[in-house]
């Protein structure tokens, strides 16, 4: 697709710091994006969406921003409280503050994490695989469902919450999602990844404990491949669950996150 990706689509840029997002529209401008819109919240965006932007083919927002993070976009998009199609192709820029959310933005079925700052070749190479590599969305209850915590830019400022937090979650023994969200405050909770890109698998007959376990450096993990023991971030978030079956969207979304945090650079799978 080349220097010419973008061409005819439609760009939100969601970040409240100015020159970040000057530095993006500068590169997207590189792939001859022609539409480009900003926006410097999540608030500010939804109105957009609403109003004069009509279509948006791509959105790129940053985590953390004040007023609404981005997951409360993200959540917002999904759940088809946005004027753009709930499987609109979304990117979440993020910083290595911010790993104890992840997690929540793959459960939340984000398309690609951009570790910032961002280069051109690295905004290309993303916005080629989502546009390439379209997701399927869950349906909306299944998001609904998931409680985002506030992730604000600017002190003293919560975002508003985005929905209720779910009525009733699982044991956080049972649900891999509960589990990856134990760090959070109690009223946090999050379902577990359902989605066809992303699905976990029934334990096999005995358990793991009688398969045949090794470690694999990411770069090298096949697709369709099982993990035999948790993936835990740095910060001791749970971020998949053993059983998982390693699909090839999740493995590149996992690769995103390869710079971000070392407890994904090496996964330990069923052989």
């Amino acid at each position: 697709m080349g220097a010419g990706l973008l061409w005819g689509l439609s760009v939100l840029i969601v970040d409240d710091d100015d020159f970040t997002r000057s530095l993006i529209v500068m590169m997207l401008r590189k792939l001859q994006a022609l539409k480009i819109h900003e926006a410097r919240n999540g608030v500010d965006a939804l109105k957009q969406t609403t109003g004069k932007i009509g279509g948006v083919d791509i959105v790129l927002a940053d985590l953390n921003m004040p007023k609404m993070n981005g997951l409360e976009l993200l959540k917002a998009v999904r759940t088809g409280q946005a004027c753009v199609d709930r499987a609109v192709p979304f990117a979440i820029l993020t910083g290595h503050s911010d790993t104890e959310y992840v997690s929540i933005a793959m459960y939340l079925d984000v398309d690609c994490f951009m570790i910032k700052p961002v280069t051109v070749e690295v905004l290309q190479d993303r916005l080629q695989r989502i546009l390439t590599e379209r997701q399927a969305v869950q349906d909306i209850d299944c998001y609904r469902m998931i409680s985002v915590p506030a992730v604000s830019g600017a002190a003293g400022e919560r975002p508003p919450a985005a929905a209720a937090p779910a009525k009733a979650t699982a044991a956080p023994g049972r649900d891999p999602a509960a589990r990856a969200a134990a760090p959070l405050p109690a009223s946090h909770s999050t379902p577990s990844l359902t989605s066809a890109t992303a699905r976990p698998s029934a334990p096999s007959p005995g358990g793991v404990a009688a398969a045949k376990v090794v470690g694999c450096p990411l770069a090298k993990v096949p697709a369709e491949a099982v993990l035999a023991r948790d993936v835990v971030l740095a910060n001791g978030v749970t971020l998949l669950k053993a059983g998982q079956v390693l699909k090839p969207s999740l493995l590149n979304r996992l690769r995103d996150l390869a710079d971000l945090d070392p407890g994904v650079r090496t996964l330990w799978l069923r052989s």
